[in-house]
């Protein structure tokens, strides 16, 4: 996964999955309203946004809306799958609450390697958990 220096790996996903996630919600497009959608300040968005545009992932006019490229919506797509699918193995499988499920999920995403994520979405897959509709 990318790392970009002085932004965590956790940032950079926290931001790009709710850029990706945002897609739909124009509203959130601006560094304000995705600080104040995910109750962080604007300026670790706006430093998070800044390590995404170095790094090829997010494009920006000057204090505008926030588009993810190609790239970064690639990565968003990735991180908002995963994010879903251990949310949908808690809530369908272990009867957690989706409320809890949903933060927990995230607490997940971020506290294992790349590697073991992998293989562990692979094994949900083949159990049948199903993200289902977005």
């Amino acid at each position: 996964m990318l790392l970009v220096s002085c932004i965590s790996q956790l940032q950079m996903k926290i931001i790009s999955s709710a850029l990706f996630a945002s897609r739909k919600r124009a509203a959130l497009a601006k560094a304000s309203a995705i600080a104040q959608h995910l109750d962080v300040s604007k300026a670790s968005v706006n430093k998070a946004i800044s390590a995404l545009k170095e790094r090829g992932l997010a494009e920006q006019s000057h204090y505008g809306k926030v588009l993810l490229t190609e790239k970064g919506r690639e990565l968003g797509r990735a991180v908002w799958y995963r994010h879903r699918l251990l949310n949908a193995f808690l809530t369908q499988e272990l009867g957690v609450d989706a409320e809890r499920a949903d933060a927990e999920a995230c607490m997940m995403e971020h506290a294992v390697s790349e590697d073991t994520m992998t293989r562990w979405l692979h094994y949900l897959e083949k159990q049948g958990i199903s993200i289902g509709e977005e």
